[in-house]
């Protein structure tokens, strides 16, 4: 990633990918070197795609999710980097405190599908490639 500095990067407005993309400049810049010429942000992250493909943008900040997917239905246009941020991070569900039964169906049934191997069947289907989930809620998030 970090030969995206002196280079202009995308995000979408609000997200976290435009938290990490600032974060990531100004931890550039204390390195010394010139940080991102630009993070461009868009309402909508298929506008930074189509910016990305006609060369206005170097690269787009976005979840790892998010990435393969794109990926996935564009094979062979873009490639991911790594290194922009260490964050571990996963989607999840909220649910009304007081719905504990429908929590319990939706977590017993992504730990059987976890179990069985379809969530990995299911992970490679949509994004492209697979990877791991934690077993329960992490302790400490993002």
């Amino acid at each position: 990633a970090a030969d995206l500095s002196g280079k202009a990067v995308g995000s979408q407005l609000g997200s976290a990918g435009a938290q990490v993309a600032k974060k990531f400049d100004e931890m550039l810049k204390a390195q010394g070197k010139p940080g991102f010429t630009d993070i461009k942000l868009y309402e909508h992250y298929p506008e930074a795609y189509a910016d990305l493909v006609t060369k206005r943008l170097d690269g787009v900040v976005n979840s790892m999710s998010t990435l393969m997917v794109v990926m996935q239905q564009q094979k062979g246009l873009f490639k991911q980097v790594g290194g922009i941020q260490d964050i571990k991070a996963w989607v999840g569900m909220a649910f009304r405190k007081d719905d504990e039964a429908f929590q319990k169906l939706v977590n017993d049934e992504f730990s059987a599908m976890k179990k069985s191997g379809e969530l990995t069947a299911l992970q490679a289907k949509w994004f492209g490639a697979t990877f791991a989930t934690p077993d329960s809620m992490p302790d400490t998030l993002p």
